[in-house]
């Protein structure tokens, strides 16, 4: 009996701790988005300390991902002097709880469902556009998503696609 609400719980940990991607913007209403074509990274193509529990080589590959995303996008990459504006990428990771509804064969006495809290971690990556010149954030996009240490370059990449869905403001995201 233990057994089997076990890999009940195992299953519902699965499918139940956010398995999609949260994303949030927020930009200057009076930025001029259209004059942004050329960009530059914040931090160099190296791996460097961060704070939030993030693997500086994770970090350094986020960076990446969202220079290639950039560039796929029609960006154009510059010098950090010259260019119109600056992308940084900052990410953590937390533990959050989730409270699972458990329940075992279907025949239920007395009232509500049993339920288990179920940790995982959360990651949330931030990406932000700053003004070259004025060297003020002009968009904010923060995606989050339920991380392991076996999350690939591809879940990464997804959720900076989903970030950079909302870019320009105003965009709506298409589903492929």
């Amino acid at each position: 009996m233990h057994r089997r609400a076990f890999s009940v719980l195992i299953t519902l940990a699965a499918v139940g701790c956010g398995s999609g991607i949260q994303v949030d913007i927020a930009y200057d209403k009076k930025a001029s988005f259209a004059k942004l074509q050329t960009f530059a990274m914040v931090l160099p193509n190296k791996a460097v300390p961060v704070s939030g529990n993030v693997d500086p080589f994770k970090m350094l590959r986020m960076r990446q991902l969202t220079y290639g995303r950039m560039i796929a996008r029609g960006f154009h990459a510059a010098p950090k002097e010259s260019a119109d504006f600056l992308v940084g990428v900052h990410a953590g990771v937390q533990n959050e709880i989730d409270n699972a509804d458990v329940y075992d064969s279907g025949y239920l006495y007395g009232a509500g469902y049993p339920s288990a809290d179920i940790p995982y971690k959360e990651g949330t990556l931030v990406i932000e556009f700053i003004d070259g010149k004025q060297k003020t954030v002009v968009w904010h996009g923060r995606g989050s998503s339920e991380v392991t240490s076996e999350t690939t370059d591809e879940r990464i990449a997804e959720i900076i696609d989903a970030i950079l869905a909302y870019y320009p403001p105003g965009s709506t995201p298409t589903k492929d």
